[in-house]
């Protein structure tokens, strides 16, 4: 609810912050609101889609409304605004208040009529000057803020007489003079010649970056006074007005530094010289100095700033909008809320108060009822536990949790019974002993049976219970009696016996105990035997065996016999199996989910035609083994050899993926497929010639790290004809500084491979990058440029011997942009993405839109990053992609009207007479036909002319925001 002589906020709908803080701005305003109050409903419009009556609603609630907050929606819907969108808030101010004015335009009442003209209107003329004949033109134009160009640290007085300062037109700028009849040299200045009540100057911090393409925002520090003359600063004509002295009542923020996001929060000031700041819903009073309006700017810096500045002066590098208004004007003005909305408002302050007690009432009623119940919980405490000898109760825990939550249920203590009606010793920890005091009071405060409960069946399964003793079985219902309302009980005393657990379930527990612990023992003298070197019994599955090892076996899933019997129905020597006694055998058998079928026994052994099959086996695999063992010691040397040979010689062409084959065939303990003859074919293309390159095995122009073939000499050429008989050699040598290859390599298909195997490197998904951050001293050292194009191992080297760091940057896709790489980097660096410059093989990965592969980097390569040099004025997080195209207001209801309706006749605003559709004044009162009417004889311009007009106007101003301010 609203603090007593506080403020109302505003709902920030997703990113309205920027309108809610220049409603704020101009509610604060006391002779506008006044002006906004009389406004009336227009005929052409609906009143839900009036954004003049919306606004006047809204402007009612903020001043009369209990509510600590107000929600927007309606006004918003009203003008057709986004409210996911970000727009500018000067934008926003030049529309708003030009959609005012025209709604008012030719209006009786003078008062709206003028309304934005009285507040914020001013007039400055440009004044031109002939260099050759000294003629002046002049051209007067209408303001309804002053925009003001940043150029680095500055104050709002340098800022005022840039605004004013002559400009010279020379060159291919000069002035067509009408006097000297040709372009001349001249100088141009601008004259303010008229001054508004309220003064808004918009700091034009936001700019268009030509060399990005790209909006960025300046972060230059300006200095403005909380007193303002203007004096030293108009030129004003005729009669002088009275003062021209202003003082400072709102200041506009935009927190963040991109241009293409942040907050805005307004500080504003009220009668009493009091500041507040409007943050959305939360409006406070302003509990720091002024002085310190910017949180986010580094504290020293920010005093090294202030000590230059004047004394009483305010600094900020975040100011979007300063407004100054003529000293002790809005004390003049004391706007009352129209009746008619005062009155629904009154109702919704009644409701609120009204729904405000209730709910305090009801939090005191639960309070007092804590409270007795806490006073009753410590009395009862203190008697709930019996006294040595004394009779006790037993009482479910579960009630009593219930009852202590303040939940008031039967008495329930039937799930503490067991089959045969007695305490059920399992339920032990479900039950509390309690005094016999306590338990009359329980008794008497339980409900004596739930109508909304039923009993709880048992957990037990009710139809394979036996009677154990031949006692009637309790709380065993039937079907039809289980729905029966749920009554208290039964009370389980000391008295009568009752707590007492029952005998024969005490029997029962024991002799399953017993049985337990017989088991438990047979079991420990099984493991143990199982240990044993037993070489006469019986064969086991180990599988089996296994599975009982564990804690807590699951044998449904097993068999003693599982896989053992072989289809000759012997033992199968293939499976593991285990050699058990006759005695464990037995056991095993019994606790078996399934009775064995049959029996192995050690008399008989394995499987005669199962073992010789296997012998045989183990023979081939031995010998060949040692084939693959005498094939690696004759060929591994050569194949592991550098990879570029000598050139002198002939040497001769094997296919890589031959020598891939050969070394898994080869591997120990490997059992992979003998790799087979030699297929040259692998390296003649289509056309008969050579699909692959070799010349980088020859140790000229270039690397051969990974080749497609390998080259051998004529003497291990020979060996591999003995012993894989290639095919048609492959043949290069060096003659003369030439070097011969035959057959001849095919340009177009070893090209074609080469682009193949590239594209395969620089397409990956979820790769890892390595980025070497190069140190502040690093400079353009060309070692530091060598980085990504020497290789890994060298460029772990530079950077590890300069000082650099390497930060591995993982689930990086070949796909993505640069500039989402750029963000990655920043999660592991804390480098803003605008500071970083990327290199790789001395090329400058630069284009924040292109993707990672189109500059040809590869998985796990090495990237430099060095650090831009950091512009402390301007500062911009992530600018938008430069596709994104920036509609500002368009098809809003800022730029979009209705049209004008056509009437036979039209009443009139002040008299309410009906005048002929002629007559352009009343006839009567004479007061001016209203605006958004036609007679039937005009036609409706709207759409060529206002609306037009004002899509323009949004137009140029996005423009205008998007141009250097310097030029």
């Amino acid at each position: 609810m609203r603090e007593e002589k506080g403020l109302v906020g505003l709902r920030n709908l997703g990113a309205t912050c920027y309108m809610n803080a220049l409603l704020q701005c101009l509610y604060m305003n006391k002779s506008f609101r006044e002006g906004v109050y009389q406004m009336t409903p227009s005929r052409d419009i609906e009143r839900s889609e009036d954004a003049c009556m919306q606004l006047v609603e809204l402007y009612s609630r903020l001043q009369v409304s209990n509510q600590k907050y107000l929600d927007p929606s309606d006004f918003i819907s009203s003008i057709k605004l986004n409210p996911h969108v970000q727009q500018d808030p000067q934008e926003f101010y030049s529309l708003f208040i030009a959609l005012i004015e025209r709604r008012h335009e030719g209006h009786a009442n003078s008062r709206l009529k003028d309304l934005i003209k009285n507040e914020f209107g001013g007039k400055y003329r440009y004044v031109t000057t002939c260099q050759q004949c000294g003629n002046q033109t002049m051209s007067d134009t209408e303001f309804n803020d002053l925009s003001l160009s940043i150029k680095g640290n500055s104050t709002l007085s340098n800022l005022l007489k840039d605004f004013s300062a002559e400009e010279s037109m020379t060159d291919g700028n000069q002035y067509n003079c009408e006097s000297c009849q040709r372009l001349v040299d001249a100088t141009r200045k601008i004259e303010i010649t008229a001054l508004p009540p309220v003064i808004n100057f918009q700091l034009l911090r936001f700019y268009y970056d030509q060399t990005t393409g790209q909006k960025r925002k300046r972060r230059s520090r300006i200095s403005f006074p909380q007193m303002l003359d203007m004096a030293s600063y108009v030129n004003i004509q005729g009669k002088q007005p009275p003062s021209l002295m202003y003082e400072l009542s709102g200041i506009l923020i935009h927190k963040g530094t991109s241009a293409y996001g942040g907050h805005y929060v307004a500080h504003l000031k009220d009668d009493d010289g009091k500041w507040w700041v409007f943050d959305d819903e939360s409006v406070k009073p302003l509990d720091t100095k002024l002085e310190d309006i910017d949180p986010e700017e580094d504290s020293k810096k920010k005093e090294q700033k202030k000590e230059k500045e004047e004394k009483g002066n305010i600094g900020s590098c975040n100011a979007y909008m300063l407004i100054y208004s003529l000293q002790g004007r809005n004390k003049e003005f004391d706007p009352t809320v129209p009746k008619e909305i005062q009155h629904a408002i009154q109702d919704t302050n009644d409701m609120l108060v009204a729904s405000i007690k209730e709910y305090q009432t009801n939090l005191d009623i639960e309070k007092s009822e804590n409270e007795a119940r806490e006073i009753l919980y410590n009395d009862l405490w203190k008697g709930i536990h019996p006294k040595p000898k004394e009779e006790f109760y037993w009482i479910s825990r579960e009630w009593l949790q219930e009852w202590i939550k303040g939940e008031k249920t039967v008495l329930d203590n039937h799930h503490l019974l067991c089959q045969h009606g007695f305490v059920d010793f399992h339920k032990i920890s479900k039950m509390k002993r309690i005094s016999s005091w306590a338990w009359q009071y329980f008794w008497e405060n339980s409900p004596d049976q739930d109508e909304n409960m039923e009993i709880e069946e048992d957990s037990k399964d009710v139809e394979n219970m036996e009677d154990v003793a031949g006692l009637p079985l309790v709380g065993l219902e039937k079907e039809e009696e289980k729905k029966k309302p749920r009554k208290k009980g039964p009370i389980l005393s000391s008295e009568d016996h009752t707590v007492f657990p029952c005998l024969e379930c005490l029997k029962l527990e024991g002799q399953r105990l017993q049985d337990s612990r017989q088991d438990k023992n047979r079991r420990d003298k099984f493991l143990a035997e199982i240990k044993k070197n037993v070489t006469d019994g019986y064969y086991i599955a180990e599988s089996f065996l296994k599975e009982f090892r564990k804690k807590d076996p699951n044998l449904e899933e097993v068999n003693p016999i599982d896989d053992l019997e072989c289809p000759h129905g012997g033992v199968n020597p293939r499976i593991e199996f285990d050699i058990v006694t006759k005695d464990a055998w037995e056991y095993f058998s019994s606790i078996a989910s399934e009775i064995p079928s049959k029996s192995f026994s050690t008399k008989n052994g394995t499987c005669k035609e199962c073992t010789d099959e296997l012998d045989r086996e183990q023979a081939a695999w031995d010998q060949s083994q040692k084939e693959r063992l005498s094939q690696r010691k004759k060929y591994l040397p050569m194949f592991e050899a550098k990879s570029k040979m000598p050139t002198k010689g002939v040497r001769y062409a094997i296919p890589k993926s031959w020598q891939n084959r050969w070394k898994q065939y080869v591997t120990k303990d490997s059992d992979s497929v003998h790799p087979g003859k030699i297929d040259q074919n692998d390296l003649i293309c289509d056309h008969g010639r050579l699909r692959f390159d070799p010349t980088p095995l020859l140790n000229i122009d270039g690397d051969a790290q990974d080749p497609d073939v390998f080259l051998v000499d004529e003497k291990h050429w020979q060996m591999l004809i003995e012993d894989y008989d290639p095919e048609t050699p492959v043949t290069c040598f060096t003659q003369d500084g030439n070097h011969i290859i035959e057959p001849e390599i095919c340009t177009e298909c070893s090209q074609a491979e080469f682009q193949k195997k590239r594209d395969a490197k620089i397409h990956f998904e979820n790769g890892e990058l390595i980025i070497v951050e190069a140190p502040s001293d690093a400079g353009s050292s060309s070692e530091w440029q060598t980085i990504g194009s020497s290789g890994s191992r060298r460029s772990n080297r530079i950077a590890n011997k300069s000082g650099g760091k390497q930060h591995k940057i993982e689930g990086v896709n070949s796909h993505d942009t640069i500039q989402q790489l750029k963000l990655r980097i920043f999660e592991v660096t804390s480098i803003a993405p605008f500071l970083i410059a990327l290199t790789k093989d001395g090329v400058a990965v630069d284009d924040d839109d292109k993707i990672i592969s189109s500059y040809e980097i590869e998985n796990h390569s090495h990237i430099l990053l060095t650090k831009r040099p950091e512009d402390t004025e301007i500062l911009d997080e992530a600018p938008v992609p430069r596709h994104t195209v920036e509609t500002g207001f368009s098809g809003t209801g800022l730029t979009n009207f209705p049209p004008k309706r056509k009437v036979s006749q039209w009443t009139c605003d002040a008299c309410t007479l009906e005048n002929d559709p002629s007559l352009e004044y009343c006839g009567a009162c004479e007061a001016k036909r209203p605006d958004g009417i036609l007679t039937e004889s005009e036609d409706d311009g709207t759409t060529d002319g206002d609306q037009t007009r004002c899509e323009s106007a949004a137009k140029k101003m996005r423009q205008a925001s998007q141009v250097l301010i310097e030029t």
